[in-house]
């Protein structure tokens, strides 16, 4: 009989599979690395695309639905927008914004 695997509450995702993650999503140069930096409401990874540094975050599990994400998106290219410093979301190749994760805890979302 297979074992079961005993169900989480919280992961720590990988930061070598977010890197990659990010290379075929986003528009980025290469290389792509990215580092754990900080446990928090949400993870934030260290990324870095060629020469340029970015924050990763990744929601906690049922922390925000997708549309609570979008609307916090929104409302920071909006603020971008009007000149107001903040961080901006980058756009992945498709056009959209955060990513969907299949952790072992469930659903969780990803937004440079």
């Amino acid at each position: 009989m297979p074992e079961q695997r005993f169900p989480v509450n919280y992961t720590t995702l990988s930061a070598a599979a977010l890197a990659e993650l990010v290379a075929n999503r986003y528009a980025v140069a290469t290389p792509v690395m990215c580092r754990f930096w900080q446990q928090d409401i949400n993870d934030t990874y260290m990324l870095t695309a060629g020469s340029t540094k970015y924050a990763l975050r990744v929601y906690r599990y049922a922390w925000r639905i997708r549309e609570d994400i979008q609307a916090e998106i929104d409302l920071l290219n909006y603020l971008h927008g009007k000149g107001v410093s903040v961080s901006a979301p980058i756009q992945k190749k498709d056009g959209g914004y955060p990513n969907r994760i299949v952790a072992p805890e469930g659903i969780r979302y990803m937004g440079t």
